[in-house]
């Protein structure tokens, strides 16, 4: 026989970071149309894979860009 938890209730604390939370995904919405925005307009060669933007041009450095954090690696 299982046991049923009895549903937690909220209290200011998780609220704070439940809105913690949905802020962070938000700021990093934005950040993502914002830098593939400018990339798209500066007619440099990527490819798009998802979360990360790979620039690959032979004989020369490559690197990979990360548009929700704005990290370069």
């Amino acid at each position: 026989m299982s046991r049923r938890r009895k549903p937690r209730e909220p209290n200011e604390e998780t609220d704070l970071w439940r809105q913690v939370k949905k802020e962070t995904k938000a700021r990093h919405a934005r950040w993502r149309a914002q830098n593939r925005a400018i990339l798209e307009s500066s007619g440099l060669a990527f490819t798009d894979k998802g979360e990360a933007l790979l620039f690959r041009n032979p004989g020369k450095t490559s690197c990979d860009f990360y548009p929700s954090t704005g990290r370069w690696k």
